[in-house]
């Protein structure tokens, strides 16, 4: 088998019950191993992993991308308030076209679709079309970039365009982020 990258499970044990020297000399060696492999890194670990690293001047700039596995869900009126003020936050600083203005209630409801109403995968999927909008060296994030963000991380069963969120009407949309909801809720009550 082709080897793809490397992974690490359980990394905040290099930082636990390390004297100050001991931890300095561990993150200078995966700082090594991390710019000599040509493959990507993966490290998994504990909530609060990514504090650990970030505090950490030899890793903060080696590790890109976080991905949280207890994303939260969008699930109560508080939580869509909240998702909202962080994507006009978003929309603010980052230049996008009208059609796929963050501040738009439209947007938010593709967005909410096509991350499975999961806060964590929102905002990883407008990182991931602003990296779609550079690569093809936009000055603006067009709504063909979320389309290809979303195809990106869509299970192979829905990457079709007649299933992407960003390419369907608004209002299936919003109909099939209504049904998702009443699923969550009915599952929530079960449970």
């Amino acid at each position: 088998m082709e080897v793809v990258g490397f992974a690490v499970d359980e990394f905040h044990n290099v930082f636990s019950g390390k004297s100050e020297s001991e931890a300095l000399r561990m993150s200078l060696t995966i700082k090594t191993l991390v710019n000599s492999l040509a493959k990507p890194m993966i490290v998994m670990g504990i909530p609060g992993l990514e504090h650990q690293i970030d505090a950490n001047e030899e890793l903060r700039q080696r590790f890109e991308r976080k991905v949280y596995l207890e994303d939260p869900r969008v699930s109560s009126q508080d939580d869509v308030l909240e998702m909202r003020k962080v994507l006009q936050a978003l929309n603010a600083v980052l230049p996008h076209e009208g059609d796929c203005d963050l501040g738009t209630k439209g947007m938010q409801i593709r967005l909410l679709y096509a991350a499975q109403c999961r806060f964590g995968s929102v905002v990883d999927l407008v990182r991931s079309a602003c990296e779609f909008g550079a690569m093809e060296r936009q000055e603006t994030v067009a709504l063909k970039n979320y389309a290809s963000a979303y195809r990106d991380v869509a299970p192979q069963a829905k990457r079709e365009e007649k299933d992407n969120a960003f390419l369907m009407p608004l209002d299936i949309v919003h109909s099939l982020v209504k049904q998702m909801q009443d699923k969550q809720l009915r599952a929530g009550a079960r449970s």
